[in-house]
């Protein structure tokens, strides 16, 4: 469980830094784009337009506010790493900004083991009674 915390931290951090005027409206990332800091085709279309350099950090900033939410609570931490990397491998392909979306993808993978993906009534033969394992 602490991992998914730390995780969780890092998001909601990330998120709420960036409510802010200049981030929400886009003119942090046409600044960026401007300077060749955020760079390529992908990014060139994605940036083209005022209406949608705000679409992308509003997204942004949105996914990073809910994934603390998404990390902590039972019925969504299967599916928030998804999510995360989903967000990562976007960022990647549009921006390449840093080793730190990797970084942050080598500790999602690792909320992924396999045993925290087997609930625990699947654990033993059926008819028998299984013992239930501590949370994590």
């Amino acid at each position: 469980m602490h991992a998914h915390v730390f995780l969780a931290s890092i998001y909601l951090w990330a998120g709420l830094f960036k409510l802010r005027h200049d981030w929400l409206d886009g003119r942090t990332l046409a600044l960026f784009h401007e300077n060749g800091i955020i760079s390529g085709t992908f990014a060139d279309f994605v940036l083209q337009t005022s209406w949608r350099r705000q679409l992308v950090a509003r997204s942004v900033a949105t996914t990073e506010l809910c994934l603390p939410v998404l990390l902590l609570w039972s019925r969504t931490r299967r599916w928030a790493p998804f999510v995360a990397l989903g967000m990562h491998a976007s960022l990647e392909l549009a921006a390449r900004p840093d080793l730190l979306g990797w970084e942050m993808a080598a500790l999602l993978l690792c909320l992924m083991s396999p045993r925290s993906t087997v609930p625990s009534s699947a654990s033993g033969p059926p008819g028998r009674a299984t013992r239930k394992r501590p949370a994590m």
